[in-house]
C-alpha cells in the first residue's frame, strides 16, 4: 500500500519539508484553539452565575417568592377560613393562575379544599363535576364538608334528574370520597339524589346533614322518608312543606329547623327524643294556612334537652305541642310570641302553664319579638323560675320592654323577680324614658351590690336636656359605684 504523500509515476514525496517556521505557526494556532476553548469555557460560566443572580435578583424581588411556602399555605387557610367558598370562581381555582409557587403551595394543602361549596347548573354540570373531583382529590384524607345547592326549575326542566347532574351524584358517592364526608347540605336536590347517595352505604362517617328542601316531580302528600343516617347527630331541616319521617331519629342530638309550618315542624321535633339542642325559627310569612291539631302523646318528654328556640304561635300544633311538653334540664330557653298585643285567653293559660313547669336549671331566658300588655307582663313573669340568671330581650317593642322593666323593679318589701338575675341584654336602642327605668330597677334591686352585674345595652344617642336629669349620666354613675359592669355597643343601621 502506498502513502497518498508520494508520486506514483516518481516516486517522490508530495510533503513539503518542515521547516522551523511552518512548526510555530501551527504550535500558535493550537494554542489559539485552546485559549478560545478556554474563553468558551469561561463565558459559559458567566453566563451561567449572570443567570443564577438573576433568579436571585427575581427571589428578591418577587412578592409571591418572599414567603416560605409553609406561611403561604398557612396565609391561605386563613384567607379561605373566613368566607364560604365557591368552587369555580372562587379563590382556590385562582391560585393556581397566579403562579406556579402558589399552584404548587395551594395544591398541596388538602385543607384547602376540605370545604367545597358550588350552584349545580345542567349547562354547567360538566366543569362543575371536573372542578368538585379536583378539590376531591386534593383534599386527600381530610375530613369533608361538602354544599350542593341545585335549582328547582332548572332541574324540573330536565326531568329532575338529568344524566350530567347524574354524574356528579355518582362522584360524590364513590367510596373514597363517601368516607371522607363529615358535612353535607343540599339544596333542593331531586329526591332520587338523595336515595343514591346512601344506596351504596358509604357515607356512614356523615356527623352533619342539611336539606334545603327536595326536587320532585310528584307530590310528597304521603311525607319523605329520609335515609338511614347511623352517625349523624346534627340534623337542619328547613323549606320542608311535607311530613318528614327520620329512621335514625334516635341519634340526633341537635336540631334546626326554619322556613317550615309549625305543624310539620312539630313532627320532627318529637321524633328526636334525644336531643340536647333544638332551634326553630319562623314566621307569620311561613307559617301554613293549614292549622291543624296534632294527636301528641301525653306527656313529651326530652329528658337530655338543654337549650330550646321556639316561636309560639297562634297554631294549634303549637298548642298541642305547649300543652305536653316537659323539660326536666332545661338550661337555656329562647322563646318569641308572634302575638301583638294582649295573648288571647287559650294560648295565655298553655304559655302559664308551660312556664311554671320549667326546671330551676333554666339560667338563660330569651324573649324575642314580644309586645304582649302590662297585664300579661305581670301574670306570666311569676311563673318563670327564680333561677334565671341571664334575660335578653331580642327585637321587643319598646312598650314591652317598659312593661318587663316595671316588673322587674320590686316595692318596698316586695320579692324580686329573677332574684339571681346577673346579666340584662336588650338589643333595642332605649328611649329616654326606658333608660331611666333601667336606672331605677338596677338602684332598687340593688344589683350589683353583692354580686357583679352586666348590662349590655346600645349606645345611647340623645344628647341632655337642660334643667332635665342626665339620665344617661345617671346610670353611668350607678355602674361605677356598685359592682355593675356597663356595655355599649353599636346598632348596625338597618336597627337603628
Amino acid at each position: 500500500m502506498q502513502d497518498g504523500s508520494i508520486c506514483l509515476h516518481c516516486g517522490r514525496s508530495q510533503t513539503p519539508p518542515r521547516d522551523a517556521s511552518h512548526r510555530s505557526l501551527e504550535e500558535e494556532i493550537d494554542f489559539i484553539n485552546r485559549e478560545s476553548e478556554r474563553l468558551d469555557d469561561h463565558i459559559r460560566q458567566l453566563y451561567n452565575q449572570k443567570a443564577r443572580l438573576r433568579r436571585r435578583l427575581n427571589d428578591i424581588q418577587s412578592t409571591t417568592r418572599i414567603l416560605p411556602s409553609e406561611t403561604l399555605s398557612i396565609i391561605f387557610l386563613h384567607g379561605c377560613s373566613l368566607h364560604q367558598r365557591r368552587i369555580g370562581i372562587g379563590p382556590l381555582i385562582r391560585f393556581g393562575a397566579i403562579c406556579s409557587l402558589w399552584r404548587q403551595v395551594a395544591w398541596s394543602t388538602p385543607a384547602l379544599w376540605s370545604t367545597i361549596e358550588t350552584d349545580i347548573r345542567t349547562k354547567t354540570a360538566g366543569s362543575n363535576l371536573a372542578i368538585l373531583d379536583l378539590c376531591l382529590r386534593n383534599a386527600g384524607m381530610m375530613p369533608l364538608s361538602l354544599d350542593l345547592r341545585f335549582d328547582e326549575e332548572d332541574l324540573l326542566s330536565w326531568g329532575t334528574t338529568p344524566k350530567v347532574v347524574q354524574l356528579i351524584v355518582e362522584l360524590v358517592s364513590k367510596r373514597e370520597n363517601a368516607e371522607k364526608l363529615r358535612f353535607l347540605r343540599l339544596q333542593d336536590p331531586p329526591v332520587d339524589w338523595i336515595r343514591l347517595l346512601w344506596a351504596n352505604g358509604g357515607l356512614d362517617n356523615l356527623r352533619v346533614f342539611a336539606l334545603d328542601g327536595t326536587t320532585s316531580v310528584t307530590d310528597l302528600d304521603q311525607g319523605f322518608t329520609l335515609p338511614n343516617m347511623p352517625r349523624v347527630h346534627r340534623l337542619v331541616l328547613s323549606n320542608m312543606w311535607y311530613h318528614v319521617i327520620i329512621p335514625s331519629a334516635q341519634t340526633i342530638t341537635t336540631l334546626e329547623l326554619s322556613m317550615m309550618s309549625t305543624e310539620i315542624s312539630v313532627g320532627i321535633f318529637i321524633q328526636c327524643h334525644n336531643l340536647v339542642e333544638c332551634h326553630y325559627s319562623s314566621d307569620n310569612q311561613t307559617q301554613s294556612d293549614n292549622d291543624t291539631s296534632l294527636d301528641l302523646p301525653s306527656p313529651i318528654t326530652f329528658a337530655h334537652l338543654t337549650s330550646l328556640t321556639w316561636h309560639f304561635s297562634a297554631k294549634e300544633a303549637n298548642f298541642s305541642l305547649f300543652r305536653h311538653l316537659h323539660l326536666p334540664v332545661l338550661q337555656r330557653l329562647r322563646l318569641a310570641c308572634l302575638y301583638i298585643g294582649p295573648i288571647p285567653p287559650e294560648p295565655f293559660e298553655l304559655l302559664q302553664s308551660f312556664f311554671s313547669r320549667l326546671p330551676v336549671s333554666l339560667s338563660t331566658l330569651e324573649l324575642d319579638s314580644w309586645s304582649c300588655s302590662r297585664d300579661d307582663t305581670h301574670r306570666l313573669l311569676p311563673q318563670l323560675p327564680g333561677s334565671i340568671k341571664t334575660l335578653s330581650l331580642h327585637d321587643c317593642f319598646g312598650s314591652f320592654i317598659s312593661h318587663l322593666l316595671h316588673e322587674l323593679t320590686p316595692e318596698q318589701d316586695e320579692r324580686k323577680n329573677f332574684p339571681l338575675l346577673e346579666r340584662l341584654f336588650i338589643s333595642n336602642a332605649l328611649p329616654r324614658a326606658c333608660l331611666s327605668l333601667v336606672t331605677g330597677m338596677l338602684y332598687k334591686r340593688g344589683d350589683g351590690v353583692d354580686a357583679q352585674f352586666e348590662l349590655e345595652i346600645p349606645r345611647p344617642r340623645f344628647r341632655p336636656i337642660e334643667g332635665r336629669p342626665d339620665v344617661v349620666g345617671g346610670l353611668e354613675a350607678l355602674a361605677r359605684d356598685r359592682q355593675i359592669k356597663l356595655k355599649y355597643f353599636e346598632l348596625s343601621p338597618k336597627s337603628k
